[in-house]
C-alpha cells in the first residue's frame, strides 16, 4: 500500500503542471488535439487517484494554540 501511495504522489506532481492549461486555453487557442486529449486524461487521472492530505508536523501543531486569544 506505501507503494501505491508514493506512485500516486509522484504521478500527482507530474501531472499538477497540466491543471494550468485549462487556464491557459482560455487566453489562446491550441490547434494541437494530442495535448488536448492528454489534458482530459490528465485530469480524469487526477481525480482517479488516492488523495492522502497532508497534515503539519506534530512539532508545529504543539506550537500552535488556537485557544488561546491574540
Amino acid at each position: 500500500m506505501i507503494f501505491v501511495a508514493k506512485r500516486a504522489k509522484q504521478m500527482r506532481f507530474l501531472l499538477h503542471p497540466y491543471k494550468t492549461y485549462s487556464f491557459i486555453s482560455q487566453i489562446m487557442t491550441f490547434t494541437d488535439t494530442a495535448l488536448e486529449k492528454f489534458y482530459l486524461f490528465a485530469k480524469l487521472l487526477l481525480r482517479r487517484l488516492p488523495y492522502q492530505q497532508q497534515t503539519l508536523p506534530l512539532e508545529i501543531i504543539e506550537m500552535i494554540d488556537m485557544d488561546r486569544p491574540s
